[in-house]
């Protein structure tokens, strides 16, 4: 038997000390454009190199401008890829946007427009591909297609366009948001997100230093989330004024290749036949389709798989369980037989998946058991050959226990009347016991009994307090 004494404690009256006995413990468009393309070329095999994507747009830099001066983001190119012969559009930002997301500047050659272009963008190529995608805008108001972030369209092209503002699903995507916003859909999985920042931290208005240093305060915690999945970043830049206009565009991240540099010639068009290539969904039938493709900058793709476990927290008490499940993700043509394995650190919880083998794009239940209260990590490793992916989940395991709480905790009356007051007992993690209910007063002088006086699960005492001697109690 396991005794506790819990306190309960009230600012004027007497309240209760308990004694607590423990007995058991190609594209579709909802508007036709008014020079609608067909479905592109649809690749038979996608390339799979990246199942996530995050893409950052900065402002206004050449290349010469950024890579050596700004400290982080050429440690960045250094470390993955980089393109030493990526050039932008055109002047000034907008039509570069436009150009990014649309494949052509439709004829805008200028800034503060307002262009309701009924064009498909990428956002075709991501839904027809199956793709989930979010649009953030830093320190824009309001939400959806209502978004509006500091520069208008000038720099969030997304608004630009009829086939996305008309359509309200798409809207739901478009939000407020910076570096957290972008760590958490990352975290959720979205598999591409778009981050606009204002325009001190994308170097328009502040230095290149302020910047980069604006970088270096997040993305090495997305590039840790990327750890151990097909994922990168690409951080690049609207316009350049050189001659050509290059600019610093890098591809980050487990799926980028490490210390590679290619001075070969792209656009930002090729950052439309890079999505198209490795995730398919047709083309735009504009300058994407000739467009130069990035693909050297990435890791080989192919089949492979992704596992995740949802949720990825459980908290439960000794003798108890929780569960969590296991996913499977299948990329690339992946047709292989999942074997799933668990092991705790430190050692002590038990886990067990049902089934413990998984294929195609299914699910396991696993259960989680442990007979000795702390904190681990639980890690499934799901095996098929030499592909090896993991999950995680984070376990809490306590021992049962309880709680008391008393309300109103604070009474008053006149001496020879009495006062109530209802304590409440609260079991957690299988928490089964009696509690026996005892009382003090401090200083002596007030009496006080519970009905009833022993409880059990959640139930409630009504404790009635009367006294003989004016004055202050606990």
């Amino acid at each position: 038997m396991v005794s506790r004494i819990h306190v309960v404690g009230a600012a004027l009256v007497t309240m209760l000390v308990l004694l607590g006995a423990l007995v058991g413990s190609g594209i579709v468009l909802l508007s036709v454009p008014d020079r609608a393309v067909g479905p592109g070329s649809v690749f038979t095999e996608t390339t799979n190199n990246f199942d996530q994507l995050v893409v950052v747009l900065m402002e206004n830099k050449n290349l010469n401008e950024v890579y050596g001066p700004a400290t982080f983001l050429t440690q960045l190119a250094d470390q993955f890829a980089f393109a030493t012969g990526w050039s932008s559009i055109t002047n000034p930002s907008q039509p570069n946007y436009i150009a990014l997301i649309g494949g052509s500047t439709f004829g805008v050659s200028g800034d503060g427009n307002h262009p309701n272009l009924n064009h498909p963008t990428i956002v075709d190529l991501l839904q027809n591909a199956g793709k989930t995608w979010n649009a953030f805008a830093e320190d824009a108001s309001g939400s959806g297609c209502g978004l509006n972030p500091p520069r208008g369209e000038d720099h969030f092209p997304f608004l630009s366009f009829t086939t996305i503002t008309g359509n309200s699903s798409r809207c739901a995507n478009l939000l407020p948001g910076s570096s957290n916003e972008v760590l958490a859909a990352f975290n959720a999985g979205t598999n591409f997100i778009w981050l606009t920042p204002n325009d001190c931290n994308n170097m328009h208005s502040c230095s290149v230093a302020q910047g980069d240093a604006w970088l270096a305060s997040w993305v090495p915690a997305l590039l840790a989330a990327m750890v151990g999945k097909k994922a990168a970043l690409m951080i690049t830049f609207d316009e350049g004024y050189t001659t050509p206009p290059y600019v610093f565009t890098s591809f980050s991240g487990p799926a980028a290749n490490l210390a590679f540099k290619s001075s070969a010639s792209y656009t930002h068009y090729s950052f439309i036949k890079l999505l198209e290539d490795v995730w398919g969904g047709g083309n735009l039938g504009q300058n994407d389709v000739n467009a130069t493709s990035p693909l050297e900058f990435f890791l080989p793709g192919g089949p492979d798989f992704s596992l995740t476990a949802n949720p990825p927290s459980v908290s439960f008490g000794t003798g108890q369980s929780a569960s969590s499940t296991a996913s499977l993700a299948s990329t690339g043509g992946f047709g292989g037989t999942v074997d799933l394995t668990a092991v705790s650190v430190p050692a002590g919880v038990t886990t067990s998946c049902v089934p413990s083998s998984l294929s195609g794009n299914s699910t396991s239940a696993c259960t989680l058991t442990a007979s000795n209260p702390g904190a681990y990590v639980v890690t499934i490793s799901g095996t098929s050959g030499t592909l090896v992916h993991t999950a995680t989940i984070d376990a809490t395991v306590s021992s049962p226990d309880f709680s008391l709480t008393a309300n109103p905790n604070s009474v008053s009356f006149v001496v020879n009347n009495s006062a109530t007051s209802a304590v409440t007992l609260q079991s957690t993690f299988g928490f089964s016991g009696n509690v026996s209910l005892t009382t003090t007063s401090l200083p002596s002088g007030v009496t006080t009994s519970c009905s009833p006086s022993t409880l059990v699960g959640n139930q409630s005492s009504t404790c009635t307090m009367n006294a003989t001697t004016i004055g202050s109690y606990t």
